[in-house]
């Protein structure tokens, strides 16, 4: 999961999250050391868990599920880094923090209904690119007026001072 779409999914609202009894949260394969880095360099405000054994990847058999090559198709309004940025950035945290798992690895996108007991939505990634939408989240989780209300916008949306804001804090 690009950083990209892991900070759009921190800017969605979390009052309207909260009305309708939604939660955002994030497992990762990185280890704990790098997860808490992450979390603090980029102050975001979801919970972020490790699972460095990929015991929930290998749990979903999520291995066997992609297009395994290395590949980076821009498909995403939630990926704004370029193909270039993106092997620059993954070389530099490689050789400065250390190689975090397999690039071909993908995720993926759960909504788990009442008490964890049921997934009500699942979303694969196939590449790296290959985020589902935001909207498609928020109506899974029972939001589908999302414009209306006022849970999320793209980052090509907003203007120059909500940018800004969201700039600022993560400066913080």
């Amino acid at each position: 999961m690009s950083a990209d779409y892991i900070l759009d999914l921190d800017r969605i609202s979390k009052p309207i999250l909260t009305h309708h009894k939604a939660t955002i949260v994030l497992i990762t394969p990185a280890p704990p050391r790098a997860v808490r880095r992450f979390v603090q360099q980029s102050s975001l405000s979801i919970p972020v868990f490790s699972d460095a054994p990929r015991s929930l990847y290998t749990a979903l058999n999520m291995n066997f599920r992609f297009d395994s090559k290395l590949e980076y198709r821009v498909s995403s309004r939630h990926v704004r880094t370029t193909v270039p940025e993106a092997w620059v950035k993954g070389f530099v945290k490689g050789v400065t923090e250390g190689l975090q798992g397999d690039p071909r690895q993908q995720g993926g996108s759960f909504v788990l209904g009442p008490a964890l007991r049921t997934c009500t939505f699942a979303h694969f990634d196939r590449f790296n690119a290959d985020h589902v939408p935001i909207p498609d989240l928020l109506t899974a989780v029972g939001i589908p007026d999302w414009r209306e209300v006022g849970a999320f916008k793209y980052w090509d949306e907003m203007t120059e001072e909500e940018k800004a804001v969201v700039k600022d804090r993560r400066s913080k």
